[in-house]
């Protein structure tokens, strides 16, 4: 992205498999480098975002985020789940 030009790629919780943070410039500037790893092609592909104020932060809200997003979907598919043992007993 620029001042010019902007690029917007929205991605769904579930394709994230990982999130890193790196530092740009010794982090001298308050700025860095998220790299998100997808789980489509198996996990080889990657976004990376340069210049990022406070990429620390903003790469931990993300995992934060998809972290709670995978625990309810998994808590909503246990009680799907055990739903469907009831039935069946």
């Amino acid at each position: 992205t620029s001042l010019i030009r902007q690029r917007i790629m929205p991605i769904h919780h579930e394709n994230i498999a990982s999130i890193a943070s790196e530092t740009q410039f010794w982090d001298i500037f308050g700025f860095g480098r998220i790299v998100v790893s997808l789980k489509e092609g198996g996990g080889k592909e990657k976004i990376i975002l340069n210049y990022v104020p406070d990429a620390k932060d903003v790469a931990a809200r993300i995992s934060e985020v998809v972290t709670q997003y995978q625990r309810s979907t998994n808590a909503q598919a246990a009680k799907i789940g055990m739903r469907a043992e009831e039935n069946v007993l």
